[in-house]
């Protein structure tokens, strides 16, 4: 599986999870736990997350496949 890389995305981009909060509509605990890869988040979530930050789905995962 595919582990995220959403903090290191969003530390580049200058946003704080407060930021991001407001920004995706998701919540501050899910974020974390995203961040954390203590949960995997479904594609709706990770389509607002990419949304968001504005860059693309696979951005966001550190996989040897892409």
């Amino acid at each position: 599986m595919a582990k995220m890389k959403l903090e290191i995305v969003r530390n580049s981009k200058g946003y704080s999870i407060r930021q991001l909060v407001r920004m995706s509509g998701l919540s501050k605990s899910t974020i974390q736990k995203i961040e954390r890869n203590k949960c995997s988040p479904s594609i709706n979530t990770v389509e607002k997350l990419a949304q968001a930050l504005e860059v693309c789905i696979y951005d966001l995962f550190d996989s040897e496949y892409k």
